[in-house]
């Protein structure tokens, strides 16, 4: 179907050709020339969008005709010339033409003798339509080796355009969009008031609009882009480029992953998968500790700085001192460490990828606060007040973790009030176990709400760290030798070959927050049972608890949302040719990794699989059984899946559809 754009051209070009047939003086050649320039040239206004004539809106036997000739066309492409050519000319037969070659082009396979005995039976000249086509099938079927998505285009409209004007643009050129990017902000009003007040910037926002557009069979990105350019409401139109997808990464691209054995040896990887397709975002772990130096590169966009604060130190105005604002905002490595080994940014190719940030996550953040005040002779200085300061403050400012890989070994009740201040927010307290290699317990991670973390050594999980506390009081264990983390000499340091329990509870603090990402409404109480379930099973006489296990952890945790969603089929129509469309919607689904097909001969009979669905098809929510029989009625259900451990968790069947074959 030709464009308006092509139609103006065409008009000039007809127009040359009249004249050209008798000799032309040159000023009217120069003043025709400037006519077409200026017609070439002269942006479209949405008023002059051509309307395009769809199937619907032919008169109904004309509509027969061409559903007859759709219906030729898979057995003859001859028969389907010949059926369209019983139509009077005009609109209906381009659209007849447009929907024969759409079922042609948009088959698996294309059947060019098929195109061909088509067009020659035509009485209508379509030679150029089938190059359309052709060039554009071309261009889907190389899609892999692009570096952009074939059949989509990104179109970019002025922020003044309305939604219909963008309707009548798009509806000329494509036959389905979606908006990416507008102005209608609306505040969700379940939010907390912390999230409204950070939104509220987009009350007033006045961007572009951004609109995702699925093109027309017979479209080439860069056709669609002259195309869309060609009107004066469009700012942009460019190709959706490609992306790794962040969940489906093999591999860490960090320059010093391979020194980070603790992550498979904790199944973090799993963790980020599932954090991947149902994570949801600001979840902060507090870590109380030595200060930490914000600005190391590797922390970018990982730290809360806003709450990062030294309790020890008040400005002018009687508030705490914020990290970003000092000199050095540290007084040892340590905090530095501990922030790194849980907010390092993965997959920048630089250092290391921070245990709540694998696949480039952006769900969990650090809020390093600051409760030693100096250091001396090589040890920081800790009071034991400012570390309940630490835990207050970071209850205060949000936090749904706090980490505090230090303590000491002196039962005073006030680190019972601190840790029941956070209890009664329903904040959990993470803390290590200590590295004084006895059965004696760290305070405040002996408290029976926090959750103590043993220490165990690279060579084997059964074999407990050499310094590490020990004793039933411990509630989990973790890796806690030959560790590499940012360091605070530099903006781009990093220390390696670390130990202690220090760099233990960290890891179970990235595994909580992970948790919470997945499912924000878990309890305290919910996160323990699950965090201590999911522990892989060790052979040890110091402990009594098992090794953290992020992967089943947060798999568990999903899982409490995904078991209560349910995958609906909308329907199963029979298509020519003994074919079957199904299609269902996920959206009550909770982060599905998979959709599982099965069809039986009989609603109460044996339902055999019959596809498993997975990437973004999952979220199309379309499938096409192919190979049936002629006459016969089939029942089909599906369900969706998570990965859980080694195998799959599914949600409850869907409702049964039927449909009977057709040929």
């Amino acid at each position: 179907m030709r464009r308006k754009l092509v139609v103006l051209l065409l008009m000039v070009s007809l127009m040359g050709a009249e004249f050209g047939s008798s000799p032309m003086q040159p000023a009217m050649a120069e003043s025709l020339q400037q006519d077409k320039d200026s017609m070439q040239e002269a942006p479209l206004t949405v008023q002059e969008a051509t309307e395009v004539t769809e199937l619907e809106d032919l008169p109904s036997e004309e509509q027969e005709v061409i559903a007859k000739a759709v219906s030729e066309a898979e057995a003859s492409g001859e028969a389907a010339g010949e059926a369209l050519n019983e139509l009077e000319g005009g609109e209906a037969v381009a659209v007849g033409v447009k929907e024969v070659l759409d079922t042609y082009y948009g088959a698996e396979t294309v059947d060019e003798e098929a195109v061909a005995d088509f067009s020659e039976a035509l009485e209508e000249d379509i030679t150029e339509d089938v190059a359309d086509y052709t060039e554009a099938r071309e261009e889907r079927d190389n899609e892999e080796s692009l570096d952009y998505v074939a059949g989509e285009e990104l179109v970019i409209f002025d922020k003044d355009t309305s939604k219909e004007d963008i309707d009548t643009v798009v509806s000329n050129l494509s036959e389905s969009y979606d908006i990416i990017l507008d102005n209608d902000f609306e505040m969700d009003t379940s939010l907390s008031e912390r999230k409204q007040q950070r939104l509220k910037a987009l009350e007033s926002y006045r961007g572009d609009i951004v609109v995702r557009v699925k093109l027309n069979l017979d479209q080439t990105v860069a056709g669609a882009e002259e195309e869309f350019e060609a009107y004066d409401c469009v700012v942009e139109a460019e190709p959706n480029g490609k992306c790794e997808v962040s969940g489906m990464a093999s591999k860490l691209n960090d320059e010093y992953v391979n020194s980070q054995w603790y992550l498979d040896r904790c199944n973090f990887k799993e963790a980020w998968d599932s954090v991947s397709t149902a994570g949801c975002d600001d979840i902060w772990i507090a870590v109380v500790d030595t200060g930490c130096r914000v600005k190391h590169k590797d922390l970018a966009d990982g730290i809360v700085n806003r709450y990062a604060v030294d309790v020890t130190q008040k400005d002018a105005g009687g508030k705490y001192v914020k990290l970003e604002d000092m000199r050095e905002p540290y007084d040892s490595e340590h905090g530095t460490w501990c922030t790194g080994i849980i907010a390092a940014r993965a997959n920048n190719s630089i250092g290391i990828a921070g245990a709540a940030r694998g696949w480039e996550n952006t769900s969990c953040k650090a809020i390093p606060i600051k409760v030693s005040f100096g250091e001396k002779n090589g040890k920081e200085q800790f009071k034991e007040s400012d570390i309940y300061l630490g835990i207050k403050k970071a209850v205060d400012s949000g936090a749904e973790v706090v980490n505090v890989s230090l303590g000491g070994y002196q039962a005073h009740k006030a680190y019972e009030m601190a840790v029941d201040y956070a209890k009664t927010a329903g904040v959990i307290v993470v803390a290590a176990a200590g590295n004084n290699g006895k059965n004696i317990g760290k305070y405040p991670a002996v408290l029976d709400y926090v959750i103590a973390v043993g220490g165990t050594d690279q060579s084997s999980s059964n074999k407990k760290y050499r310094d590490s506390n020990f004793g039933s009081w411990v509630d989990i264990v973790a890796p806690a030798t030959n560790f590499k983390s940012t360091s605070s000499w530099s903006n781009t340091a990093y220390d390696g070959f670390l130990e202690g329990t220090s760099l233990a509870a960290p890891l179970v603090s990235s595994a909580i927050g992970l948790m919470l990402s997945v499912n924000p409404d878990l309890t305290p109480a919910q996160i323990k049972n699950i965090l201590y379930s999911a522990a892989t099973d060790i052979n040890s006489s110091y402990f009594n608890c098992g090794l953290l296990n992020a992967g089943l952890a947060v798999q568990k945790a999903k899982y409490q949302e995904f078991k209560n969603s349910t995958v609906t089929l909308n329907g199963a129509t029979a298509l020519a040719n003994s074919r079957v469309k199904l299609k269902w919607n996920t959206l009550r689904v909770y982060g599905p990794e998979k959709v599982i097909v099965y069809r039986a001969d009989s609603k109460s009979g044996k339902y055999l699989r019959i596809k498993a669905i997975s990437g973004d098809a999952v979220l199309s929510g379309t499938y096409t059984d192919s190979g049936l029989r002629a006459g016969k009625v089939y029942y089909y259900k599906v369900r969706a899946a998570m990965r859980y451990g080694s195998g799959y968790k599914y949600t409850p069947y869907s409702e049964i559809k039927s449909v009977k074959a057709i040929e």
